[in-house]
């Protein structure tokens, strides 16, 4: 592939990390000046390769860890109680056969870290269909699931969103699209796919909103498409890390979301 628009040679970026994949699964040798190395579990060469964490998740399906739901932020109290009381009405209705859930009016705080020099322990991904229904998004860890939607990273410097199908191994199954207009605004999110950017990078621009288009929850036999916007409130730090606001909506394709300002 040539350099993209922005100078970014995406397949020298594959073809590195993978390298680095191969370099790293040879243990206890590391990556080190462009070729493997020598080192201890302890070395910070080691600590530096290991963040990498399956870039290209060439581990392939069925190696990874159950995911794990790290680094969302609870709302505040008057918010949690809110939530209660939604999530009551959703259980009074269990006798009905209304499967549909309300979407949350009171929006989620959320941090990502770069994929490629983030602390290892710390969530680089974010799983948008584990929204269906009364669960929550949430972010993971891509060395311990391949069940997210799309990832942070710093490439060359910059802040970029990845889909999924950027990645050779995994389906470009999931979409994003950076929307015109404020969060609390925009109440419906393109449905069609051909709207969305499956796997290309997507920059990330602090106070833009952004629409996620999941891919299929798996657990179904039919396809069920999760939808949720979200706006970026800061970029920056060493390593590199996103913080941002969401909100979704439960139910099987539908677009519609709330406005986030308690209206």
């Amino acid at each position: 592939l040539a350099d993209d628009e922005d100078g970014f040679n995406l397949r020298a970026i594959r073809e590195t990390t993978e390298k680095i994949l191969e370099c790293w699964h040879s243990a206890p040798t590391v990556w080190s000046d462009g070729g493997c190395g020598q080192a201890t579990r302890a070395s910070p060469q080691s600590q530096a390769f290991s963040r990498v964490r399956g870039l290209t998740a060439t581990l392939g399906p069925g190696k990874l860890g159950p995911s794990i739901m790290v680094n969302i932020k609870r709302p505040p109290a008057r918010m949690t109680v809110a939530l209660l009381l939604t999530l009551g009405a959703l259980l009074s209705c269990g006798d009905s056969l209304d499967t549909s859930y309300p979407p949350p009016e009171v929006p989620f705080d959320a941090t990502l870290y770069d994929l490629i020099a983030g602390p290892i322990d710390r969530s680089s991904a974010f799983d948008v269909v584990a929204a269906q229904g009364l669960n929550l998004p949430r972010t993971v860890r891509v060395d311990q699931s391949e069940n997210w939607d799309i990832a942070f990273a710093a490439i060359e410097g910059e802040p970029f969103f990845l889909p999924r199908g950027f990645f050779e191994t995994l389906a470009p199954s999931a979409g994003i699209l950076e929307m015109q207009g404020d969060f609390e605004n925009i109440t419906l999110l393109p449905g069609d796919s051909e709207f969305y950017e499956y796997e290309e990078p997507v920059p990330v621009n602090p106070g833009a909103t952004y629409a996620i288009r999941s891919r299929p929850n798996p657990s179904l036999s039919l396809p069920c498409h999760i939808f949720l916007k979200m706006v970026v409130d800061s970029v920056g730090g060493d390593p590199m890390r996103i913080s941002f606001r969401f909100l979704w909506n439960p139910n099987c394709d539908d677009t519609t979301v709330a406005t986030g300002d308690g209206t």
